[in-house]
C-alpha cells in the first residue's frame, strides 16, 4: 500500500510542478478543475450519492469559470 501511494505522489508531482512554475492561470485552472472533479466524485461515491459524476463535473465547471472571470490566479 505504501508504494502505491509512493508512486502515486511521484505521478501527481510530475503532473503539478511544471503547471505551477509555468505561470499559466488557465493551465492551473484546468489541473485545479481535473482534481476538484476526481475529489468530489470520490466523496460521493463514499456517501453513495446518486449522479456522482454529473455533480463532479458542475462543481469543477463553476470553479473553473468564476477563477477565469475574476482572475483569482493571477
Amino acid at each position: 500500500m505504501l508504494k502505491t501511494r509512493i508512486i502515486t505522489a511521484v505521478i501527481l508531482l510530475a503532473i503539478m510542478l511544471p503547471v505551477f512554475f509555468s505561470g499559466n492561470p488557465m493551465a492551473f485552472t484546468a489541473l485545479a478543475g481535473a482534481f476538484l472533479c476526481v475529489a468530489m466524485w470520490e466523496s460521493q461515491q463514499l456517501f453513495k450519492k446518486p449522479g456522482a459524476l454529473l455533480i463532479a463535473f458542475v462543481w469543477a465547471c463553476v470553479f473553473g469559470y468564476l477563477s477565469l472571470q475574476n482572475n483569482l490566479f493571477s
